[in-house]
Parts: C-alpha cells; sequence; structure tokens
C-alpha cells in the first residue's frame, strides 16, 4: 500500500512539474523577448568581462544597488558558456523557471512527509495554484531576476533541513543556504536571522531538545551576523531615514500591505494570517515541546517574511504603497507558512475555540477571495505593458545594431528604449558585438551577397536582388529590408515580380556556433521554391525548410533553425515559380541552448496537456465515481 502510494506521489510531483513549466512556457513563448531590458544588461557586462578575460571574483561579489546577486552571477556565467558563449535571455528565463519548480517540488514533498498534520486535500491544492498561477510575470519575463528564485530556494531548504538534527548533511545543507541567502538578494540575510530567533525561542521552550537547539541557534546566529554585516556596510549612510520610514504611519501601511499578500492593497489580511501563527506560537509555548519539524519550519518561513515586509517598509514607504510587483513571488513564502499553520492548529491539542476557528477560516476564504480580481489586474497589466513595449524595443535598437544611427533611438517614449541612457546602450551594444555575445536575433552578420566567382552575367540572370519583396512586407517591419539590414529576395518588379525565376549562390560566410538561424519570408517549400545551406569544406547540404507549408502567414518574419555545426557555409536559393516569390536575410549563429529553448517555447502546449493528462490519470477512480454517481 505504501509502495502505491510513492508511486502515486512521485506521478503528481512529475505532474506538477510538466504543469508549472507549460504554464511558463506559454507566457514566455507569447510574451517574453530577446531583448535586454534595463537591469539585463547588467547581466551583458559581466559576460562582456568574462569573454575579455577580465572578470575576477571581486566582480561577483560587487553590490548591484543593494544586493550582492553572487548564485544568479555563477548562473549567468555557466548558461553562457553552456551557450557557446551567446548571451540568451529566454535561457535565463527558463533556467529560473526550473528554479521556481524545485521550490514547488521541496514545498509538496513536505506536505506529503506531513500528511496527518496537514490536509492534503487543502495544502496540496493550494501549492498547486500558487504555482500554475503566473504570481509575478514581471520575473517569469525577466532573465536577470534569477536572484529572486535563489533566494526564494534557500530560505525554504535553509527553514526545511535545519529542523534535521544538528551535523547530519541535511543539516550542513541548511547551514550552506542560511550563509548563501545574503548572496542573492540583500533581503536574504533575514533567513538566518529568522531561523536563529526561533531556535532562541525553542532553547527556552523545547528543553528536552536544548543542545540540538544550542547548535542550530549558534551557526543561524552566525549566518545572521554575516548578512547583516552585508546590509550594514551598503547601507551604513542611510541608517537614519529608514529607520524614519519604518516608524512612520506610511511605513506601517506597507508593512501590513506586504503582510497581506496576495491582496497587496488592505492591510486587514495581515491580522487574519498572522493568527494561526500566533495560535501555533502559544501552543508550542503552553506546552512546552516541539514534536513536529513542521512547527520551527513554519515559524521560521512567516518569520522570514516578517522581516522581508520591515524591509520594504523602511525603503519603500512613500505613501503607504504596497510592495513591488517583482516581489510577489517570494512573498508567497508568508502566505504558506500561514496556510500550513492553519491547518497544523486543526489538530484536538491545537485547536482554537471552536466560534474562533470557524470565524479565522471564514475570514482566511474571504482574504484569499478578494485577492483574485487583483491578481488578475495585476497579470492583464504586464501583459498589455509587454504588448506596448516590447515591438518598439526590438525594432528600435535592431534598427541602430544595422545602422549603427544614434537617431533609431533618440527622442523615443519612455521604455520603448530598453534602457534609460540611449548613449550608454549605443555604448553597450557596440562593445558587445565586438566579442560577439549577442542572442542570435541581435547579431549583424557579415553582408549577404552574390558569389564573386560569379560573373556579373550570372549575377543580372537571378531572380533573386537586394530586397526584392513584396510591398507589404517591405513595409514590415521595415521598407528597407529587415530592420535596414540588405536582405535578399524573388520579387523583383522589373522581371514581372513575382514571375520572377532563377537561382541564387551566397558569398561564404562563417558560422561559429553549433546551430544556424535563417530569417525566411514568402512561399518558400512550396513547389519550385528552395532553399539550403552548403557547407564549404564538405559539399553537405542543409535544407532551410518552414515547419509547414501555408499561405496564411508566409508574408512575415520566420526564423528557421538548422542542426548544422560550425564551419564556412553559402546559401543556394532557387525560384522555378512564376506565382510565389520568397526571401531571407543573413545567417545567424545560433548556441546549443538558445537552440533546445526555441524548440521547448515553440512546444509549450504538449507540457500542460500532458500535464492534465497525467493528473487526470492519477485520479481516474475518483473522476469516474464523481461522475457515475
Amino acid at each position: 500500500m505504501n509502495e502505491t502510494n510513492n508511486n502515486s506521489n512521485l506521478l503528481i510531483f512529475i505532474a506538477f512539474a510538466i504543469l508549472v513549466f507549460g504554464v511558463r512556457l506559454y507566457f514566455i513563448h507569447s510574451y517574453g523577448t530577446y531583448m535586454p531590458y534595463w537591469d539585463d544588461w547588467g547581466i551583458g557586462d559581466l559576460l562582456y568581462k568574462y569573454q575579455i578575460n577580465e572578470l575576477s571574483v571581486a566582480d561577483l561579489f560587487q553590490q548591484v544597488n543593494t544586493h550582492r546577486q553572487v548564485f544568479g552571477k555563477l548562473m549567468s556565467l555557466v548558461l553562457f558558456k553552456a551557450n557557446n558563449s551567446q548571451w540568451d535571455p529566454y535561457v535565463f528565463m527558463l533556467a529560473n523557471s526550473i528554479t521556481w519548480i524545485v521550490c514547488g517540488l521541496i514545498l509538496l514533498k513536505i506536505t506529503f512527509q506531513h500528511s496527518q498534520e496537514l490536509k492534503l486535500k487543502i495544502a496540496v491544492p493550494i501549492i498547486f495554484i500558487l504555482w500554475l498561477y503566473p504570481i509575478s510575470l514581471v520575473n517569469t519575463l525577466w532573465g536577470t531576476q534569477s536572484h529572486v528564485y535563489f533566494m526564494t530556494l534557500f530560505a525554504i531548504l535553509g527553514c526545511w533541513y535545519i529542523t534535521n538534527k544538528p551535523l547530519t548533511k541535511y543539516w550542513w545543507l541548511a547551514v550552506f543556504c542560511l550563509f548563501a541567502g545574503p548572496l542573492t538578494l540583500s533581503g536574504g540575510s533575514f533567513i538566518s536571522v529568522s531561523v536563529a530567533s526561533v531556535y532562541l525561542v525553542l532553547l527556552v521552550v523545547d528543553k528536552a531538545n536544548k543542545g540540538d537547539h544550542l547548535k542550530t541557534f549558534i551557526v543561524s546566529f552566525l549566518a545572521a551576523i554575516f548578512g547583516l554585516s552585508l546590509i550594514f556596510i551598503q547601507e551604513q549612510t542611510a541608517g537614519s531615514s529608514l529607520f524614519a520610514n519604518l516608524f512612520s504611519f506610511n511605513g506601517f501601511l506597507t508593512f501590513a500591505k506586504t503582510m497581506s499578500w496576495p491582496v497587496r492593497t488592505h492591510i486587514w489580511p495581515f491580522l487574519i494570517f498572522l493568527i494561526p501563527i500566533i495560535a501555533l506560537l502559544v501552543s508550542i509555548i503552553k506546552n512546552g515541546k516541539v514534536e513536529s519539524k513542521l512547527v520551527p519550519f513554519i515559524l521560521s518561513m512567516y518569520g522570514f517574511i516578517f522581516l522581508i515586509a520591515l524591509s520594504v517598509a523602511a525603503a519603500r514607504s512613500l505613501e503607504g504603497a504596497g510592495p513591488p510587483r517583482r516581489y510577489m513571488d517570494f512573498l508567497t513564502l508568508g502566505f504558506i507558512a500561514s496556510s500550513f499553520a492553519l491547518l497544523f492548529i486543526q489538530q484536538k491539542q491545537f485547536q482554537l475555540p471552536k466560534i474562533i476557528n470557524h470565524f479565522l477560516i471564514l475570514a482566511w476564504y474571504c482574504a484569499v477571495l478578494i485577492s483574485i480580481p487583483y491578481r488578475i489586474e495585476t497579470t492583464l497589466f504586464t501583459l498589455n505593458d509587454r504588448d506596448g513595449t516590447i515591438q518598439y524595443q526590438e525594432k528600435y535598437v535592431k534598427q541602430f545594431i544595422n545602422t549603427n544611427d544614434f537617431a533609431y533611438l533618440e527622442d523615443k517614449p519612455f521604455r520603448h528604449i530598453p534602457f534609460p541612457r540611449v548613449q550608454t546602450l549605443g555604448d553597450k551594444i557596440k562593445k558587445y558585438q565586438e566579442t560577439d555575445i549577442l542572442h542570435y536575433s541581435l547579431q549583424k552578420p557579415s553582408l549577404l551577397t552574390h558569389n564573386p566567382e560569379h560573373t556579373p552575367q550570372q549575377w543580372q540572370a537571378s531572380a533573386f536582388v537586394p530586397n526584392g519583396f513584396h510591398y507589404p512586407v517591405r513595409r514590415t517591419p521595415n521598407r528597407e529590408g529587415w530592420y535596414g539590414e540588405n536582405v535578399i529576395g524573388s520579387f523583383f518588379l522589373p522581371k514581372g515580380g513575382n514571375e520572377s525565376t532563377g537561382g541564387f549562390e551566397s558569398n561564404i560566410f562563417g558560422i561559429t556556433r553549433p546551430y544556424i538561424m535563417v530569417p525566411v519570408t514568402g512561399y518558400l517549400n512550396f513547389t519550385g521554391m528552395s532553399l539550403k545551406l552548403i557547407e564549404v569544406d564538405t559539399g553537405k547540404e542543409y535544407p532551410v525548410e518552414p515547419k509547414y507549408r501555408g499561405s496564411t502567414n508566409a508574408e512575415n518574419w520566420t526564423e528557421i533553425l538548422v542542426n548544422a555545426k560550425k564551419g564556412n557555409y553559402r546559401l543556394v536559393a532557387e525560384d522555378n515559380n512564376e506565382e510565389l516569390w520568397f526571401g531571407f536575410a543573413a545567417p545567424r549563429s545560433v548556441g546549443r541552448l538558445s537552440y533546445l529553448t526555441k524548440k521547448l517555447l515553440t512546444s509549450n502546449h504538449f507540457f500542460y496537456i500532458f500535464g492534465i493528462g497525467l493528473l487526470t490519470f492519477i485520479f481516474r477512480r475518483k473522476i469516474i465515481s464523481t461522475i457515475t454517481k
């Protein structure tokens, strides 16, 4: 029976991971961009230093605003290297998604391990809903936010595994997480502060395990000193103003709104979510012992978010505003801790008086329900914002790359340029181009022309000419080729437009990574139309073929990825169709992770369909019995 339950639990974990990954793939594919935005350009500086062999250990620990972000920087370097030294924000987004999924899986594991103390029918759906819903799309669609997910991961691991017997391997893992927390966001310093506070209470209350609690308190206290010293070093000039904000009325409003997550616009849910924590704390003080590892875990998690909320109030309490949207992911931990506490105190020995308990549960549901419109509004705001800015950011930056003209970046509406200072942005792009670290869509490849070995007569006989496109395509995205880049097409008006037929062979160009992307438009792959890459050294041919043949979106640009290899190539095109045309831009080199990411993003629907199918299979008996009742 236990083996059956274990297999069922494993399938639930797999379904959870697949579903969450599929949902995040959908949003990344639909609303993500390869264009670095705002703080992302700081990653570019790190990768650039690495590429020119000027990166030092000090650069890894250098402050970014008030944060260290060491683990985010290390992840960036690993992904960059694994992607053949190509910087791809999409790859970073997927890596962040995996870290977030791991956080959810750990919470699910804790829930199943303590199924007797937590009601699985409530706790498991809570985790599923929180992880499936795009809580903070800002973080989902922003590669540089890896430090948010690392801090969340270290908080869960640190608060959970520190409950193990001291000096065991999992306890040491927790100690590592406590010291690692401050090297993500500065708020990560509060993980160890919270743990130390909880175990100080346990030292007094749970005297039977005083020795173990003392060891845990000492290491967490040392980690707290380490983390807080980093904060005091970087905030030493702003201390008085921060304390003034914290003890103001606006500071209280910001604190209460932060602790009211997922509501954020009211303060009363904070009191509702606090009651189960207080009840749990009072019960262990009254009983004088702690028998469940859940108790210190819940208190440590809640204490961590409580301290985070105080820091938010100190730093961001202007007019009593709620916490920034990008904080929404890790603030989930406070809500989960309170949820677990509410479920935990439903046990007879911990339960509140019946009327109070029923009122608390009712108020809890009300608080959650009123958050739904706000959460939807926040999500829609982010989606609309992305729709209104990404297209312009991609357009203007590409035009600048292809023309080197700052006029394409200057005097544009706010956030239509992906960095606040135009000159700085232009300088960054230029130096990144020199080291060839940019995403393949932002590369400036060598000029694509006719094979110089051919005669002028052969050139003239070709159907393919620079910017040979049907007029609507020439206007979108740019009247002159592809964002100002000179490209080749077989729509040639002097020869009758579509009626123009013939072949084309390009000059030799180099590819520096294991995959190739060719931008194409028109009716490639229809009868008489073909395009292929030919490796110069071996003569091996690689066809460039759209995945689907159709005319609905034929005159839009499509990126076709080809599994080739590093080397020198020519492009060979044929248009023997007098009724249709096609065109293409110069090929770009693509890193292996970018290639895999592109494949995953275009297959996002498979994941959530498979995940839903797997859940249906797991609960098939319950579904059938419910239907047949």
